[in-house]
């Protein structure tokens, strides 16, 4: 998919979130988490510290430039946008450590946590307190009216700087 002229991946995108509604949120989870793990990572695009410059789904994918931070976009956005993002929390968190950088879907008040790395992690092990929280949004934050509005025009996002010089 991450190949494919713009039209085709948006295309395969909404028949794969699609797909999901047949699928109960545990296995849907696992389904985008597969999706996702997919993709060319790239080095750091995106800034964690401001997710009001973070591209919305659409932009997303015309970009079609995958760092950590949009890999985590790309999964909370396919959930948030099926018939599963209705009544679940979902925010990306930006872990760092002295020796790692993670940021990470949290779904379901942290029940289930994607882009910890290639599994999907039912969180009863990670030792999430050991880090120092530095980000946070959520779906709703990322999804609002307000938040679409602004990425109306591919334009107007450039301008306001989301990219890396």
């Amino acid at each position: 998919m991450w190949n494919q002229p713009l039209q085709q991946r948006l295309t395969t995108w909404r028949t794969f979130r699609d797909t999901l509604g047949n699928k109960t949120l545990h296995d849907a989870i696992h389904a985008t988490n597969d999706f996702w793990n997919k993709l060319p990572i790239d080095s750091s695009y995106y800034r964690y510290n401001h997710p009001e410059l973070w591209p919305g789904p659409w932009e997303l994918l015309q970009e079609n430039y995958y760092d950590n931070i949009a890999k985590s976009l790309g999964m909370l956005y396919t959930i948030a946008l099926s018939k599963h993002g209705d009544n679940i929390e979902i925010d990306i968190r930006h872990y760092q450590s002295p020796t790692s950088i993670h940021d990470v879907v949290w779904i379901d008040p942290g029940k289930y946590v994607l882009n910890w790395d290639l599994d999907v992690r039912v969180n009863t092990s990670l030792q999430l307190e050991n880090y120092s929280l530095v980000g946070q949004t959520t779906a709703t934050d990322l999804l609002g009216a307000e938040r679409n509005e602004r990425y109306s025009s591919n334009k107007t996002y450039r301008q306001q700087g989301a990219f890396r010089p």
